[in-house]
């Protein structure tokens, strides 16, 4: 018999997972296929089998894992206890935050029409599609296999319906001002990302689109209207001017806010009172004083070079949080931290990667009793007076013979483009890092992260040169192969 938990997933809506065997004190769990708008009873779930994946370009595949050992997080809720099916040998590792998370993907390509299903199955999957619109040509980028394009236009009219010509496309990047892109949306159920910039707009309404995923660049006051099926909002400018208006206010949503131009982090995303979820990327200094509108925070990840946290002990006032992640934390006065213990009775999770190594002794005992503590990536000052501005300065723990590189690199680069260079100097430079990072790729093999660190460091790099985002993203697509 394996235990069975329900899965809360936001806005109402429920599934359910069910353990399936352990491996070195790691529960393997699998989720089945079952979804709802209340917690499921035991009654319900006896006939949903596991869960498999054909959505997209999944070929069944069980959605199963091994998550952490110890017990479940505090908000799923047992059920009892079920005949366990045999599965096989389960491969996979991962968490528990990630359990769930298939089967709202999964319900949206069931609903889609049988047409659009079959006709996305039977496209070929080539190395990239060039189409053809009113202004020149949209690239696909060849990493995402035709299924993402990126249009620039301006403020001219755009012939969307050239995009049919896709069968596989799920995601568009657009730079322009055309509202026919909502229209475009409406009528496509199989696109759901939308990443939308130089828009010009001061109220979005994407209700009546599928999307899932929305990307949005705020540099004005801006009302965005999101349908509740968006379960991801991307940010991008000046947070703190936007209001978002969705069912829910925000329960089930996960936002995610980079900085603006002027590398300011600006926040909070008014009108998302039961925001549970929020990542800071690239920050340079967080004010956490701004997140007393996101009281229902449940899970915080603080990313940044060096972020600096000035009044770290407000964060004692999110007493929902569960999950607590800082990344690169070398400007966070370890003094002045909250005790887990009295501020946080839900955490379950903290982990700290990159601190000021004098420091553990304060981290240790402010996360003292909190159930999974990952403290890693201690720096000394002495370290840190050489390599702080290098934002590969970490993957020498992973790989000191990468991380020398990478790093070499970067300086390299970063040295040449200074405080600004002319465009034909600026591509040169940029170009060779990425050179630089294909010949990493090609001899050692970069992962995701990896992959997702150098593309970070290559925009910031970039952006100081002077280059705008769609050149640049044109640019990084044209010269990588990782």
């Amino acid at each position: 018999m394996g235990t069975v938990l329900a899965v809360p997933l936001g806005r109402g809506r429920w599934t359910a997972c069910q353990v399936v065997g352990v491996a070195d004190g790691r529960p393997c769990v699998v989720g089945l296929r079952w979804i709802g708008d209340a917690a499921p009873s035991l009654d319900a779930l006896r006939g949903a089998p596991p869960l498999r994946l054909d959505h997209h370009a999944w070929q069944g595949a069980l959605d199963w894992r091994y998550v952490e050992a110890g017990a479940p997080p505090a908000h799923l809720r047992g059920v009892g206890v079920l005949p366990v099916p045999e599965l096989g040998a389960c491969s996979t590792y991962g968490g528990w935050g990630g359990v769930g998370w298939q089967i709202e993907l999964q319900a949206a390509w069931d609903a889609l029409p049988e047409a659009t299903r079959r006709a996305y199955e039977d496209a070929p999957v080539g190395p990239g599609t060039e189409v053809e619109l009113d202004l020149g040509p949209a690239r696909l980028s060849p990493r995402v296999a035709a299924s993402e394009v990126h249009v620039r236009t301006g403020d001219a009219p755009v012939r969307w319906g050239e995009l049919d010509r896709l069968p596989r496309l799920t995601a568009i990047a657009y730079a322009g001002s055309d509202l026919a892109v909502l229209a475009h949306l409406r009528a496509r159920p199989l696109i759901r990302k939308l990443t939308w910039s130089q828009h010009g707009r001061d109220a979005i309404d994407l209700r009546g689109t599928h999307l899932a995923d929305v990307g949005v660049e705020v540099l004005a006051p801006l009302t965005l209207t999101l349908p509740p099926e968006v379960r991801e909002l991307r940010v991008r400018g000046d947070a703190s001017r936007l209001t978002v208006v969705q069912p829910g206010d925000g329960d089930g949503l996960t936002v995610t806010v980079g900085p603006g131009a002027d590398g300011r982090t600006r926040l909070p995303v008014r009108g998302l009172p039961a925001l549970r979820a929020l990542r800071v990327v690239n920050a340079a200094t967080v004010e956490v004083a701004t997140l007393a509108a996101h009281p229902a925070l449940t899970h915080l990840y603080l990313h940044g070079d060096a972020v600096r946290v000035p009044d770290v002990e407000a964060l004692a006032a999110l007493r929902a949080l569960r999950v607590l992640e800082l990344i690169h934390g070398y400007g966070v006065d370890a003094a002045r931290l909250p005790v887990a213990a009295e501020a946080w009775p839900a955490l379950e999770r903290a982990v700290v990667d990159g601190y000021r190594k004098p420091d553990a002794p304060r981290w240790k005992a402010a996360l003292a009793g909190v159930a999974s503590v990952e403290l890693r990536g201690g720096k000394t000052d002495t370290w840190l007076a050489a390599n702080l501005d290098n934002p590969f300065r970490d993957w020498v723990d992973r790989s000191p013979s990468v991380g020398k590189r990478a790093a070499a690199a970067w300086r390299a680069a970063r040295t040449a483009i200074g405080d600004g260079v002319a465009r034909p100097d600026a591509e040169r430079v940029l170009r060779a890092l990425v050179d630089a990072f294909n010949r990493l790729d090609a001899r050692h093999g970069l992962d995701t992260v990896d992959r997702e660190e150098s593309g970070e460091a290559f925009f910031a790099l970039a952006a100081r040169a002077g280059v705008d985002d769609p050149t640049a993203t044109a640019w990084f697509d044209r010269w990588r192969d990782f």
